[in-house]
């Protein structure tokens, strides 16, 4: 600011005889604003004046000077001396009468005042004003406040990030996504290993692989023994979970009506039942209970007890048991809420499907092997209440067989291990049954004990909701860039047609052709080719939209260039990919 001050008073006149030194000094070193007299004044008689130039011409500025210091020139102002200043001339003839710009705006710093709003000591200099023609723009006012300066108005903005310096997940899925899904896709793609001797079709399922863990048999339901398989419907090509109980003879058509009241059933935390029939596709008669599929669940037995493939399972946190008990009472309140009852809660019936994400599974099944038109539907919920009680305490001990043969030291391991308000969820659970119990007051009693935990599930699945929504938005328009390739490839060096004069490697061929090049094999100033993927979906995206930006392109020889728009190269490439369409017939 210094800087700018004394060129201020360099442009107005000579400083070098004229000025008295202490001014400019105490001017440059405090950054003060310099009053400056009007042209037509009479030199003093005590300073010598330089004498103008012959040749210079007497021109009037009216360029407007930022004076940062208020303060000073306040001070300047209302100091009054006996003392004539003296009049500085410029040796060239040029005189200044440039108006000066303060800021108007008050601050609190000018309550308090300033150290360095001080008078200038040594020769002071009067006041001059300001333009007649100005008078109107400018306030006249003889006390200015200090204003502050604004950085955040002088922070230039962020540097545009160029498009082949943007990271390519911004275009397509996150790493996470893409790998869990990919993960996904690839266990469902898994053929099963030779000499199961499994049926090549049941009903209209077909591709069975067994998911059962073992190679026994799983967890049975009601004494009879299961086995789970993924299949594929020939209806939709969708995948299934296909739930085979061994040894179990159909009498009557009665037990599977039941399930057209759990098809309707809809719950983020229930694994839906699609289906059921009978077979005897492997050489028994058995029944197969259709459920959806999802790719590499786990059950909560074997993640949290011990087993051959975990024989050391960690502790479970106080936190994850109440995240469990939230998604178990939401499923079972809406599955009462409905009429029915699970009747199969335990650590091998609920399916985990992401992070700490449950889904009761095997719903239904109950009620078609021990069919008895829910008559004692009422029964059945209380015995779902008391099964959840049971599963909490089977997670937190890791051992169910602990919980089944001695209940009470069970609950004591659980009651040193986690605080009192799991204890009296438990305890009331695993109490007396009468009054009767509803899973709406559980759910009451879960709401007043912990709203945290609640609260936290439901941000969770809105986020993820979220982040969900922001990767699908990366990937729906990718169609558009595949069918374009796809248009690419049937056009461009199709040998069939080398010895056609239509398609030959002119006109709109060779359009494509040369756009082609341009879009995949650019090279740069070393001869090393380009791998831009940004550069790559910019010019299809343009090319799709068909914009009348032009671009340049140049042969392979470099002895012929063409300036096309991207327009133009799209109305080539319908009419090459019109007449292949003529040529097949379709």
């Amino acid at each position: 600011m210094s800087k700018l001050v004394l060129s201020l008073y360099l442009f107005r006149g000579d400083l070098s005889a004229s000025s008295p030194p202490t001014a400019i000094s105490t001017a440059i070193s405090m950054s003060k604003a310099v009053p400056i007299r009007p042209p037509d004044a009479a030199p003093s008689p005590s300073t010598p004046t330089t004498p103008k130039s012959q040749t210079a011409v007497p021109i009037k500025a009216s360029t407007p000077a930022f004076v940062p210091s208020a303060a000073a020139l306040a001070a300047t102002h209302t100091t009054h001396t006996t003392q004539s200043p003296t009049k500085t001339a410029s040796p060239s003839g040029f005189a200044a009468t440039a108006p000066v710009f303060i800021p108007k705006t008050s601050s609190p710093y000018d309550e308090q005042g300033d150290e360095e709003a001080t008078a200038p000591t040594g020769a002071q200099w009067e006041w001059s004003g300001m333009d007649s023609e100005l008078s109107g723009i400018y306030d006249n006012s003889t006390s200015y406040p200090r204003h502050p300066l604004q950085y955040h108005l002088y922070v230039p903005p962020p540097p545009y990030k160029l498009i082949h310096n943007v990271n390519l997940s911004q275009f397509f899925l996150h790493q996470d996504t893409h790998k869990a899904i990919t993960e996904a896709h690839e266990s469902q793609l898994r053929a099963p290993p030779p000499g199961l001797r499994l049926p090549e079709r049941l009903h209209v399922y077909r591709d069975l692989y067994p998911l059962d863990e073992g190679i026994g048999p799983g967890v049975g339901l009601a004494s009879y023994p299961t086995y789970v398989y993924r299949a594929t419907s020939e209806r939709d090509g969708a995948r299934y979970a296909l739930r085979r109980v061994e040894g179990f003879r159909l009498t009557s058509q009665e037990p599977l009506s039941v399930v057209d009241r759990w098809r309707r059933l809809r719950h983020p935390h229930v694994v839906p039942l699609i289906e059921a029939f009978s077979t005897r596709s492997f050489h028994d008669s058995s029944l197969i209970l259709v459920h959806a599929y999802y790719a590499n669940a786990k059950t909560l037995g074997s993640i949290h007890q011990a087993n051959a493939l975990n024989p050391h399972p960690p502790p479970l946190v106080e936190h994850t048991l109440w995240v469990y008990l939230v998604q178990i009472v939401q499923a079972v309140m809406h599955i009462h809420t409905q009429g029915l009852a699970v009747r199969c809660i335990n650590p091998s019936r609920v399916l985990v499907t992401g992070k700490n994400r449950l889904r009761l599974n095997c719903v239904g099944a109950m009620d078609v092997l021990l069919y008895d038109d829910f008559a004692n539907v009422h029964t059945h919920q209380q015995e779902d209440l008391s099964a959840v009680g049971t599963l909490l305490l089977t997670l937190a001990l890791g051992n169910s067989s602990t919980v089944t043969a001695n209940p009470t030291k069970a609950m004591e391991f659980f009651s040193r291990q986690y605080g009192p308000d799991l204890q009296r969820i438990v305890l009331w659970l695993l109490g007396n049954r009468s009054p009767l119990k509803t899973a709406q007051e559980l759910w009451g009693m879960v709401l007043k004990i912990k709203p945290a935990v609640v609260a936290e599930l439901l941000d969770a699945s809105v986020s993820a909701g979220d982040t969900l929504t922001d990767e699908l938005a990366k990937e729906v328009e990718n169609g558009r860039l595949v069918r374009l390739l796809c248009k690419f490839g049937f056009i461009n060096e199709r040998a069939e047609f080398d010895l056609d004069s239509r398609w030959s490697e002119t006109g709109d061929r060779y359009i494509i052709k040369l756009f082609r090049d341009y879009v995949f094999h650019q090279v740069d100033e070393h001869g090393k080719p380009v791998l831009d993927m940004s550069h790559v979906l910019v010019c299809l995206n343009k090319l799709d939209a068909g914009v009348d930006e032009s671009l340049m392109l140049i042969s392979r020889d470099e002895q012929s260039c063409l300036v096309v728009s991207y327009k133009e190269v799209k109305q080539c490439i319908e009419s090459a990919f019109g007449d292949l369409k003529r040529e097949t017939g379709v």
